[in-house]
């Protein structure tokens, strides 16, 4: 048997309230042996009613970090990206040297009322 030594990961939430969602971002730092800028990845957002706070979705990533996202930048945008007038979502889905940075979306369904 093999006992691996323990160390401490740190956990955060950040919360985004939009029209008619609140967004819970839950991110993980736990970050890889020498990587000191390592700002952790979203593990999971969950989403409930803005106004009601009533339990609406969860959702899990695990394809994003942010092992060079300077901490003053956003990670997580609000908005209709395919203008049908519902309120989408997207996170950045890492930090690449260049000017593109690639995003992890969710769009809005009406017809499942569901992001997707």
């Amino acid at each position: 048997m093999f006992l691996l030594p323990s160390r401490d990961i740190e956990q955060k939430v950040f919360t985004y309230r939009g029209k008619m969602f609140e967004f819970k971002l839950y991110i993980t730092k736990d970050p890889p042996e020498g990587n000191t800028n390592y700002l952790g990845r979203v593990d999971s957002i969950i989403i409930s009613e803005k106004n009601t706070h009533k339990y609406f979705q969860t959702i899990i990533c695990n394809e994003n970090s942010y092992d060079c996202v300077p901490t003053d930048s956003p990670i997580f945008y609000h908005e209709d990206m395919n203008f049908d007038g519902y309120e989408d979502f997207r996170i950045v889905e890492s930090m690449p040297a260049g000017p593109n940075v690639p995003y992890l979306y969710w769009l809005y369904n009406p017809d499942s009322r569901g992001f997707e």
